[in-house]
């Protein structure tokens, strides 16, 4: 009781210090008739602002923000420059015009606010505006001539509600269930990761995140430049972009922020012609479809090294090798030109800074070979460097602001102090990468890894659970003659279950998957078999879950979800078992962010919940991008704090 306690005394003490008046506040204060409804809507109101530009004692530069809020009385919306305070309790946030600060708010409930948010993210949780004023003739309050009156109760009112607060976070801290989740919760506060323990004294260092933003704001120089994170995989990429303006916040691509790492190269006639890129990303396998078989196209569904003889090599939709680094010299080539036409928007290539990740399970020698290639096609002035996917998750857990929902949540385990070891687990499409971490405190370095572990998940991918399932039904020599005289079939399945599982995969409330089933597969089925598909269902384990029906010539296979679901149960079984290996070993181990495009599914996520019982799991609101978000803010931290290599 006495650490929870002095946890409380540790929150209100930061609460009231961060919600001290602030002078400089008050001669920025103008009424408006509605508040951003978007992030770009806010930030060119922010620029509007210039709110780091404004000469003010309360703050660093960098946390005197743009903010705009309701008022006290929920008849206006007020634009403010103002310290950024963190808001506790599920409430919205208001600017005070009288005791001149940011508090939340009372009165005004707010069911899709997280537990804790950044005061300059209000904006974000449109439901705290509703029924306030869209506009008004609002003559503005001397606040200067404010009865003394008004004052005292205002202040009365301040302490009622932080006493209030603070029953209410310990209630909340006193909740024994590991069942609790935390939706939404911002970038995890400074103000709920300093809590005390027998394992932290008091006059131990800062924690890591306190060195990665820099002291001052940022330079002319710095907010010309933008930082972009290439985050590669071997069956998926992702972009992420980390303005110098404003770092912290850091952007996805509007031209598309994750893609496939498949690959269509259009080869020219005769030997050793030359190799040009057809298409890239998702609409390669597209346009490989429509091309059918042709001779002059190759097809790379995904990018994964073969090594043999001292050599590496890459294989093609067909099972034909290919030369590694040629093929990977496209591809990059199609990553950075990407990010080239995203950047130019707004800066020269000159003023931008790369970072590409690369997975974890990767070798020096992939690694090298990769930032040759880099090298190579990174010109005009920039300047690139390659993280390990894991060490790019720090920066993220540490500053970067971001929505995560927050399993078996518990102050004490989201404390990162120097030495502090936690884990990141990817759930990758490939594979499932573990990395325990310690937390660093020299310089602007990354943190230490201190073991990592690699499986991959062959037969236990969700894909090929799922294309077991339909050779269940038709036999595993027609999906093998369907993949090799009917591609167009065989990938057009595969791009349903791809689009089932991107979209339904992590809703409770999802349906099954309807498989379009062209006529040529029916007919291979029905020369194979001498029987007709719809038979073949009827007698098989799926009759009860699969439904085939047609229409106007076409087929269409229905799944029930229950079935799809089996796809992900192996691979969650699979999880926890490598879980149960590599970090339940680990008695101090009591944070894990688990990252990857299957840590949004359902299934997966309620496994780990019952895995890691009391320790502390955060899954970013888009855990397959993390990487890429995490690896541009470090980018900008080395950058800002000139330890470039």
């Amino acid at each position: 009781m006495s650490v929870i306690f002095l946890l409380l005394l540790s929150l209100l003490v930061e609460v009231l210090q961060a919600s001290d008046p602030c002078p400089a506040s008050h001669g920025t204060v103008k009424y408006v008739e509605g508040c951003p409804k978007t992030s770009t809507e806010w930030h060119e109101r922010s620029k509007q602002k210039k709110c780091a530009d404004i000469n003010q004692p309360c703050t660093e530069r960098q946390k005197f923000r743009y903010h705009c809020l309701i008022n006290e009385f929920l008849n206006a919306t007020v634009e403010v420059c103002a310290p950024v305070i963190n808001i506790l309790g599920s409430k919205c946030a208001e600017y005070n015009t009288i005791g001149r600060r940011i508090q939340d708010n009372a009165e005004l409930p707010c069911k899709k606010c997280p537990f804790s948010y950044d005061s300059d993210f209000a904006h974000e949780y449109q439901e705290c505006y509703a029924g306030i004023p869209s506009s008004r003739s609002f003559q503005e309050m001397d606040t200067d001539t404010c009865p003394v009156g008004w004052l005292i109760v205002a202040i009365i009112s301040i302490v009622f509600n932080v006493i209030l607060l603070g029953a209410g976070v310990v209630v909340y801290l006193l909740r024994k269930s590991t069942k609790k989740e935390i939706m939404g919760l911002q970038e995890l506060p400074p103000e709920l990761t300093t809590s005390e323990s027998p394992d932290v004294r008091e006059n131990d260092t800062q924690r890591e995140s306190d060195h990665l933003l820099p002291e001052t704001a940022p330079t002319k120089e710095e907010r010309n430049t933008c930082f972009a994170a290439i985050q590669i995989g071997e069956r998926y990429c992702g972009f992420a972009f980390s303005k110098g303006d404003d770092p912290a916040r850091v952007q996805l691509s509007t031209a598309g922020s994750r893609t496939t790492t498949r690959l269509l190269l259009h080869k020219g006639k005769g030997k050793g012609s030359k190799v040009d890129v057809e298409m890239f990303g998702y609409d390669a396998r597209e346009t490989h479809i429509t091309k059918g078989n042709s001779s002059s196209y190759i097809y790379f569904d995904e990018l994964i090294f073969i090594e043999k003889d001292d050599k590496m090599y890459i294989k093609d939709s067909k099972g034909n090798e290919h030369d590694a680094e040629q093929i990977y010299q496209e591809f990059i080539k199609c990553l950075v030109k990407h990010v080239k036409d995203e950047v130019s928007k707004d800066v020269a290539i000159s003023n931008t800074e790369f970072i590409f990740t690369v997975p974890d399970h990767w070798d020096e020698k992939k690694i090298s070979l990769i930032m040759k290639i880099i090298k190579e096609n990174v010109e005009g002035g920039a300047r690139a460097e390659i993280l390990n996917a894991c060490l790019a998750v720090s920066p993220f857990l540490h500053e970067v602001k971001e929505e995560v929902l927050c399993h078996n949540f518990n102050v004490k385990n989201l404390s990162f102090f120097t030495g502090t070891e936690y884990a990141v687990l990817n759930i990758g499409s490939y594979c499932c990468n573990i990395s325990i971490l310690e937390v660093k405190q020299e310089g602007y370095q990354t943190d230490k890894i201190v073991q990592k572990s690699f499986e991959k998940w062959n037969s236990n991918s969700p894909e090929e659970w799922f294309l077991k399932f339909l050779s269940d039904i038709v036999g595993n020599d027609v999906m093998k003659t369907t993949r090799e005289k009917f591609p167009k079939i065989y990938f057009s399945m595969l791009r349903d279950f791809e689009v089932w599982k991107e979209n339904v995969a992590s809703n409770r409330r999802g349906h099954g998957i309807d498989i379009s089933i062209l006529p040529d597969f029916v007919e291979t089925v029905e020369n194979d078999k001498r029987s007709t598909l719809g038979s073949l269902i009827k007698i098989s384990a799926y009759a009860d879950s699969m439904k085939l029906t047609t229409e106007g010539g076409s087929h269409k296979l229905s799944v029930d979800k229950k079935v799809i679901i089996q796809c992900f149960s192996e691979l969650a079984k699979r999880t926890s078992m490598l879980v149960e290996k590599h970090i339940l070993n680990r008695p101090d181990v009591k944070c894990v962010c688990m990252t990857g495009v299957y840590s949004k599914v359902q299934v997966v996520q309620d496994s780990m919940k019952k895995c890691f019982d009391r320790r502390t799991v955060v899954i970013p609101s888009i855990p397959e991008l993390v990487v890429g978000k995490g690896a541009a803010y470090h980018r900008y931290t080395l950058y800002a704090n000139n330890v470039m290599g």
